[in-house]
């Protein structure tokens, strides 16, 4: 039961971030959300544009021009298709965005 509550939490919280924020803010998010990861244990794997665009939901070519809106405001680098955060404050003032 309480994997199914667990589940159901999950579920609202996806359908909510798809709803009410841009793409922008969910491609922020889940950025941010890497640099915590790598930056807390030995993870190393960065994800890739097509990885990212599934976990937004959206199109590979929508995160794509998301990604260079972040490269152009000096917020992230691409290097050999991923993106690394440089001014993670700006990302979180953009993953808080809503629609």
């Amino acid at each position: 039961m309480r994997t199914m509550a667990q589940a159901l939490r999950h579920l609202i919280s996806l359908v909510e971030s798809l709803t009410l924020h841009h793409v922008r803010a969910r491609v922020a998010k889940i950025l941010l959300d890497q640099e915590v990861a790598l930056q807390s244990s030995c993870y190393s794997y960065r994800l890739t544009q097509p990885e990212i665009a599934a976990l937004a939901g959206t199109a590979r070519e929508v995160a794509g021009r998301t990604f260079k809106e972040l490269e152009e405001a000096d917020t992230i680098e691409m290097r050999r298709g991923r993106a690394v955060v440089v001014h993670p404050q700006r990302l979180q003032l953009l993953a808080q965005e809503s629609s």
